[in-house]
């Protein structure tokens, strides 16, 4: 055997039996297995929790429509009404009879107007402008000792008036029902035509024209009827509509007239 085989199986020998060189290398061997056993394992993006992979949220239970009453279903479509509210701007169309005193009577009296309720107060005050017309007539006989029969004549009287109502209502806004004071003050135009005798035997015809300054006062009840409200009113005129013609006839006479108040403007 040569000298170096000999050296190296001495030392190979050494290896084996040397317990320090092998408990080392054993040890190593065990150390490396421990720590690859306490280090965590590597996770990577795909194993986290995605949205996808979460439960679904409970669903929540709907009403079943056959269990909703009619009442209920049209209730939720319509809009919530407006409690009470006053139009802001209206157009009023109204009628009645106004009286005039001694043979005169009473005639019908249309009128037309516009109204703007202020948005103060609860909307209690309104105020406007009205035009309104009247065609009042009346007939009697004329006794003349020189004619054999008496002689028939009649007076026509048309009376045109402009005015400015001004109402208050007590409660105002959100009442289905209300009190409203009334006063018009006014100018009046009339025209009044005398005939005498009849159409076939006429004796002549006479004609007159005049103004006359008044006013209006009443009272009565206002509520909301469809788009509108519908105002009732009974007081008095103090407004003289004699003339030459007609000669006097009173300057206080009662009157009692209907109005409707068209919206044109509602107030949100």
């Amino acid at each position: 055997m040569s000298p170096a085989r000999a050296f190296g199986a001495l030392f190979g020998l050494l290896l084996l039996t040397s317990p320090a060189l092998a408990w080392d290398e054993d040890d190593d061997l065990l150390g490396d297995e421990d720590e690859e056993d306490e280090l965590p394992p590597l996770s990577s993006g795909d194993d986290e929790p995605s949205d996808d992979d979460a439960p679904p949220p409970p669903e929540e239970e709907l009403p079943d429509p056959d269990d909703a009453s009619i009442e209920d279903i049209v209730r939720e479509k319509e809009p919530a009404p407006k409690d009470g509210l006053r139009p802001l701007l209206d157009i009023e169309v109204g009628g009645g009879m106004q009286t005039f005193g001694r043979e005169i009577g009473a005639a019908f009296r249309p009128h037309l107007g516009v109204g703007y309720t202020l948005p103060m107060l609860a909307g209690r005050i309104r105020l406007g402008g009205e035009v309104g017309w009247t065609r009042p007539s009346y007939t009697g006989v004329l006794d003349d000792p020189r004619m054999t029969d008496p002689i028939p004549w009649s007076v026509q009287l048309h009376a045109l008036d402009v005015g400015a109502p001004v109402a208050f209502s007590v409660w105002g806004e959100g009442r289905d029902v209300d009190v409203e004071f009334l006063a018009v003050p006014k100018v009046a135009w009339f025209h009044a035509k005398e005939a005498v005798g009849t159409e076939d035997d006429p004796y002549g015809t006479t004609r007159e024209s005049y103004f006359k300054p008044g006013i209006t006062l009443g009272a009565g009840i206002v509520g909301p009827i469809g788009r509108g409200e519908l105002a009732a009113h009974l007081g008095v005129t103090v407004l003289d509509p004699g003339g030459i013609l007609t000669g006097p006839t009173g300057s206080a006479t009662p009157f009692l007239t209907l109005r409707y108040r068209l919206a044109l403007l509602q107030r949100s």
